[in-house]
């Protein structure tokens, strides 16, 4: 995604910088997305899903099972690890993750205004 943001950005000029920043932001949100909350989480807490599909997202992460999700996570830790700070951790992640994404877009929106 480096190679196609700076192939974009030379035969097109850097007019298509921001775009080429853009998929690049965007592909690497996306597999940490789907890496994260559909294969690595669920595989962790004892759902193997060979094939994921949407719905499998939805019945994992839904107020029912989400729970389990956290007490499966939390087995084999040490006992201050508890399913609620495996939660709290993971509403973490994402958070950070969504702010460094709006840290990116607000200093793209700045350097754009500037020129």
């Amino acid at each position: 995604m480096v190679l196609l943001s700076y192939g974009l950005e030379s035969l097109l000029g850097t007019r298509v910088k921001t775009l080429g920043q853009n998929i690049l932001v965007a592909y690497a949100v996306i597999l940490n997305f789907l890496g994260n909350f559909c294969k690595a989480i669920p595989f962790y807490s004892g759902f193997f899903i060979p094939r994921f599909h949407l719905r499998h997202f939805f019945e994992i992460y839904s107020p029912a099972n989400f729970r389990l999700v956290l007490e499966n996570l939390s087995i084999n830790k040490p006992a201050f690890i508890t399913p609620s700070v495996v939660g709290i951790l993971i509403l973490c992640y994402v958070f950070l993750v969504a702010r460094a994404l709006w840290l990116f877009f607000r200093r793209r929106d700045t350097e754009i205004s500037r020129r």
